[in-house]
């Protein structure tokens, strides 16, 4: 017979999981017997994983393996799990080689897939310097997304617009942070290393039926 579970969650972050998430002890449980009790019915489950990038070094799926690899280990974070995530993202630089990492069909399934298979609260999404060749990109990828995740994008044209309508005292230095990138990616990496094999372990399921489940292969 398995153990009760006990999370590590602060009183703090366990009132907003029942009051955002409606989670508490109970409803807790009773979701993880209906997952053991799934497992034990579906045992055909394959463990997979997806994974500055450079697009003449790397291809498509050394960028979406590197995406799996920090969303994996964050999630590993209980408190991640129950706050959500706020997403900020740079498009200077990104030039011709960068949109054609993808053809069409793949960008679809990644963008429709993503929101619906990643266990994350997407919060906010901030995008800033978005340069002219990727806008007609931005805005066709703005109609597959759900309307919930649409009202929760906001796309600048600067970074100082951006800082107008976040906390930027999580961001890196260059940003309006406090912590050098530099620092903070090493901080980052220690962190994947650390955290890296859990992440690993619990790595994405891949269910042999997967039109079955509405996922898109």
């Amino acid at each position: 017979m398995s153990t009760e579970y006990k999370g590590p969650l602060s009183v703090e972050t366990r009132k907003i999981a029942k009051d955002e998430l409606r989670e508490d002890d109970n409803s807790r449980a009773q979701a993880l017997r209906q997952m053991r009790d799934w497992i034990e019915k579906n045992p055909k489950i394959i463990s997979c994983r997806t994974g500055v990038f450079d697009p003449y070094k790397f291809i498509n799926e050394d960028m979406c393996r590197v995406h799996g690899i920090v969303y994996e280990t964050l999630m590993e974070d209980e408190e991640n799990q129950v706050r959500g995530f706020v997403h900020y993202a740079d498009g200077a630089g990104v030039s011709l080689p960068y949109l054609t990492l993808f053809t069409p069909k793949e960008a679809v399934r990644i963008v429709k897939n993503g929101e619906r298979t990643l266990p994350m609260r997407h919060k906010e999404v901030h995008v800033i310097n978005v340069p002219s060749s990727l806008k007609y990109v931005l805005d066709w990828g703005m109609t597959l997304i759900s309307d919930k995740i649409k009202k929760r994008v906001k796309i600048y044209t600067t970074a100082e617009e951006a800082a107008n309508n976040l906390d930027v005292s999580m961001l890196p230095k260059e940003y309006g942070g406090t912590i050098p990138m530099s620092e903070m990616i090493g901080l980052s990496i220690e962190n994947l290393h650390n955290t890296f094999y859990n992440a690993l372990t619990n790595s994405y399921l891949a269910l042999q039926n997967c039109e079955d489940q509405g996922i898109d292969r």
